[in-house]
């Protein structure tokens, strides 16, 4: 597996003979490597490096300085080459010391916003292989280091099946069009056909749906992804039972994850169902007398796919409701009334310091039009939820709407 996450490396050690061999290794297999005795000419490069899938690095670049200084120097290296913008990649440390291995460790990912950072960090020792005379199981004794590290073994994994099923999705879906004499024209129609459908927009409205196309391919990859085969590692072994960063890492790790899972902002202008506003000045039909004193009042738009896709939504539908800052004893509390949806846990959402409880009152009910919901003074369209949330709240409004009673005499 880590032949094929390889593509391309870059060495920086400031002996070169050392590792010239190892090049040589990398090199025949088809890896592209770059090499630098120096890290001075990785500062204010002119034209940026490509991003490398490996960083291979002394730790002791600089004999003169101490541990603390050369891993600053190695951290410059990667503010430099790596930067905010990379992809997965990792970093192979030389060093024989397990004591200095960890505090580079620590010091690689310790939280800033210089570079992305990396999916592994292993270390061996170059004076192992300088002995031997040869690199060649520099790829078997990396994989081992890596079965120790499960996540990063996974990532690494979970990076080759999605490239694969990617060239897998592109070359099904340019086939469908193959015996076209058209085919520019006609991919670009199917393209056009897939972004209306995934959106439910109206046909006759023109509408740039390329991020709607970019959406339903990424459904659409779930099958070429999943077919290309596991991780072949046992993740999930029974041995990590429990979460042991601190709780309030853990429930910023849970609210990123649920946003990731239910919310998309990336926010358009047309009002699409399952848009949702932040109310920005009061409005009688959204009074919301549930909310508590410090929520951000909301109203999520709640037609029916079908029919905007139609063209028949004369103005949408809302529902009211509110976000408020995130604790289980106000989810308990709430969730004891069936009018409100209180489906959700703890949320990230952009633009709010907190975690968030996002909560849908259906005592509130109304009609706006579109103009009414894009007018920037009264309202600010803050994300859209994902079609299996928005089905979940039309679901829950719908039952709730439709319940029979009858009056009785006690």
């Amino acid at each position: 597996m880590l032949e094929e996450f390889l593509d391309s490396v870059l060495i920086v050690d400031d002996n070169y003979k050392e590792v010239v061999s190892l090049q040589k290794v990398l090199e025949a297999k088809d890896i592209w490597v770059t090499n630098r005795d120096d890290p001075e000419t990785l500062k204010d490069i002119e034209i940026p490096l490509k991003v490398r899938k490996l960083l291979i690095v002394d730790l002791f670049l600089r004999n003169d300085k101490s541990l603390q200084e050369n891993i600053g120097v190695i951290r410059q290296i990667l503010t430099n080459v790596i930067g905010n913008c990379a992809g997965s990649y990792g970093i192979l440390l030389w060093t024989k010391h397990d004591e200095q291995f960890n505090e580079f460790e620590q010091k690689v990912f310790k939280n800033n916003e210089k570079y992305t950072l990396p999916l592994f960090v292993v270390c061996l020792d170059k004076t192992k292989y300088l002995r031997s005379g040869n690199y060649e199981t520099i790829f078997e004794d990396i994989e081992k280091k890596l079965l120790e590290n499960k996540p990063a073994y996974f990532f690494m994994c979970l990076d080759q099946l999605i490239k694969k099923g990617k060239s897998t999705a592109l070359h099904s879906f340019y086939d469908l069009a193959k015996e076209s004499e058209f085919r520019n024209n006609d991919l670009v129609y199917l393209l056009n056909r897939i972004g209306v459908n995934y959106s439910g927009a109206p046909t006759h409205e023109p509408l740039k749906l390329e991020t709607e196309v970019i959406r339903a391919f990424c459904d659409m990859l779930y099958y070429d992804v999943t077919s290309q085969g596991s991780s072949s590692i046992d993740l999930f072994d029974g041995t990590v039972t429990e979460y042991k960063g601190n709780h309030n890492s853990k429930k910023i790790a849970f609210a990123n994850l649920n946003s990731k899972l239910h919310l998309d902002f990336d926010t358009v202008k047309t009002v699409f169902p399952g848009s949702v506003y932040q109310i920005l000045e009061e409005t009688e039909l959204f009074a919301l007398s549930s909310a508590p004193e410090e929520a951000t009042k909301i109203v999520i738009e709640i037609t029916p796919p079908c029919d905007f896709a139609s063209g028949h939504r004369k103005s949408a539908r809302l529902i009211g409701g509110f976000l408020t800052p995130y604790s289980n004893e106000k989810k308990k509390k709430l969730s004891k009334y069936p009018s409100l949806y209180t489906e959700l846990s703890e949320l990230h959402i952009n633009g709010f310091e907190n975690s968030q409880f996002m909560v849908f009152d259906f005592h509130y009910l109304g009609t706006l039009t579109e103009d009414q919901l894009k007018d920037e003074t009264k309202f600010k369209c803050l994300m859209r939820v994902k079609n299996s949330l928005l089905a979940d709240i039309i679901q829950k409004f719908s039952s709730y709407s439709s319940r029979l009673g009858i009056p009785t005499i006690d």
